[in-house]
């Protein structure tokens, strides 16, 4: 009976420690915007808890933006917290220039709008 527990005492540490870590996996990869045609844009969240917001217009110029992203689950859904957030794509004026935005991740989707979800939400592919 000890030797169980005392095995148990070992493995545990080690399992909760991998939840911990992979609780994020499979949120990480990139998620596109598609709404604008010949433009590329989208969002990749890294392992690293940083985030890359990435717009090429029609006219190849490019804009870019880095800052952190942390996962909030809220009973059963999943929002991610941008931090330093800039809008970028069919909005002529940003209406978020290095802010905090919270946005809803729901079936492989960022959705920054509800009403605007072409617009402004992002789909993840892989």
């Amino acid at each position: 009976m000890k030797k169980i527990r005392l095995i148990m005492l070992l493995i545990m540490p080690v399992f909760i420690f991998n939840c911990n870590t992979n609780k994020n996996e499979n949120l990480l990869g990139k998620y596109f915007n598609n709404y604008e045609n010949n433009v590329l844009h989208f969002v990749e969240l890294k392992k690293d808890n940083t985030y890359l917001h990435y717009y090429e217009g029609k006219n190849h110029t490019v804009k870019r933006n880095i800052g952190t992203w942390k996962s909030i689950k809220k009973g059963d859904e999943i929002e991610i917290m941008f931090s330093s957030w800039i809008d970028y794509g069919y909005l002529n004026e940003p209406v978020c220039n290095s802010c905090t935005n919270f946005v809803k991740l729901e079936d492989g989707e960022l959705i920054f709008n509800q009403d605007l979800p072409k617009e402004t939400n992002f789909v993840k592919r892989d």
